[in-house]
């Protein structure tokens, strides 16, 4: 019976994940990652000639829920150090957005919008906050089921009780599964 049961599981998963037409159709599934590293000199950033360094993760999966559509969740990992001080930012929360395109696209231009709770600081002291992120780009495919994706961003943020905003603009890579 076990062996029945797992056998009609792995046709039923199979038969789930095959059974998109293209990339953005409904039930398709994308996993993204960004990476930056950014180093920071001069008299406006360097502190007793120390500069400041700053890594960044962010990894992403969206599911299609119909076709076009897609909800998900994001994280983001920073790290950033100058000399002996270092800080880390983590952030998760969910996405919503919309891509455009069909079986015949190779291109998926594509808007999203996100919320993620923030936590920055270090082992000693951090504080809490939010991000609402906007987002637009494109990804394109490389290989049926591998992407580069560019996206710009605007973020508005809270921590505590300041606010501020953040415009980005990354480059990373994609796995289209469908």
């Amino acid at each position: 019976m076990k062996k029945i049961s797992s056998f009609l599981m792995i046709l039923i998963t199979s038969t789930c994940i095959f059974a998109q037409q293209y990339a953005i159709d409904k039930g398709a599934v994308i996993m993204s990652g960004t990476t930056t590293f950014s180093s920071y000199g001069g008299d406006l950033y360097e502190r007793s000639g120390d500069r400041m360094t700053t890594l960044t993760i962010a990894p992403a999966l969206n599911k299609f829920v119909g076709k076009n559509i897609f909800i998900g969740a994001a994280l983001a990992y920073s790290k950033m150090s100058r000399g002996d001080n270092s800080s880390t930012t983590l952030g998760v929360g969910p996405t919503i957005g919309y891509a455009i395109g069909d079986a015949k696209s190779t291109n998926y231009p594509f808007l999203g919008v996100g919320i993620s709770y923030y936590s920055v600081g270090d082992e000693d002291d951090s504080t809490g906050g939010h991000d609402i992120k906007l987002s637009s780009g494109i990804i394109i495919s490389s290989h049926k089921h591998i992407g580069i994706i560019i996206e710009a961003g605007y973020h508005m943020m809270s921590l505590e009780s300041t606010k501020g905003d953040i415009i980005t603009i990354g480059l990373g890579i994609a796995g289209l599964l469908f």
